[in-house]
């Protein structure tokens, strides 16, 4: 219970920086890239670990990582980033 509570609270505080800050679109392009090429690793390692908490973190990381990408991609200046974003599913 305390790690799903703290995990809204970081969630929810990213979602509000993004929606504070004038977002650049390089950084975003960068984080989509980096996104694309970090998350087969981190499913690979949620798949293979054994440990709730473990399991929780990649899981809650992966999810984070794509509403940040989501709601940052709501802007009108980075329309043309859209079709570059593939949401990774994640397994529950």
């Amino acid at each position: 219970m305390k790690t799903t509570m703290r995990t809204l609270i970081i969630s929810v505080f990213l979602l509000l920086m993004i929606g504070c800050s004038n977002l650049n679109h390089s950084y975003v392009e960068a984080d989509i890239k980096t996104y694309k090429a970090a998350t087969p690793n981190l499913l690979t390692l949620y798949s293979s670990v054994v440990d709730e908490f473990e399991r929780e973190l990649k899981f809650n990381t992966i999810k984070t990582w794509t509403i940040r990408i989501e709601e940052a991609l709501k802007h009108e200046d980075l329309a043309d980033l859209r079709a570059k974003f593939v949401k990774t599913e994640i397994p529950e």
